[in-house]
């Protein structure tokens, strides 16, 4: 039981810091003008939208209702990055998407080696998508820093 509870948790934290990953990168489509930094922000968005369906189903059949704590920051690059947005300066948002990206990656990498079977195979393939989230960031920003 203690197993399913410790499941649970990591699932439900990290729901969380996909829903504030994507309601960051919302914010920052909205005001960044650069088209390809905003289908990037945009795309994210998408990928932490997808990513909390596939965890609210394994923490759904798991068992237990998910709750997202919305001002609850986990991530707390996603606090400076809200800031950055409003200040409306690209390189302090494209440094701050850059935190919240290595957080995220952070975040994976502990959790992804202590959950065992087809729920840690599904938290694998949410982290490469993580990492290819933070290439291609790294790629497309490289030009404009």
């Amino acid at each position: 039981m203690s197993t399913n509870n410790n499941i649970n948790g990591t699932i439900d934290s990290l729901i969380q810091i996909n829903f504030e990953r994507m309601s960051t990168f919302d914010k920052a489509s909205q005001y960044t003008t650069d088209e390809k930094l905003k289908n990037y922000f945009e795309g994210r968005a998408d990928e932490s939208e997808r990513h909390i369906e596939e965890l609210e189903a394994v923490r759904s059949f798991s068992g237990g209702p998910v709750k997202i704590l919305q001002n609850m920051f986990l991530l707390p690059a996603c606090k400076i990055f809200d800031n950055a947005i409003y200040r409306k300066k690209i390189n302090a948002i494209i440094d701050s998407a850059r935190r919240v990206e290595n957080h995220m990656l952070d975040w994976y990498q502990k959790i992804v080696e202590e959950v065992p079977g087809d729920i840690g195979k599904l938290l694998t393939q949410q982290l490469m998508t993580v990492k290819r989230s933070q290439l291609e960031l790294n790629q497309l920003t490289s030009a404009i820093k």
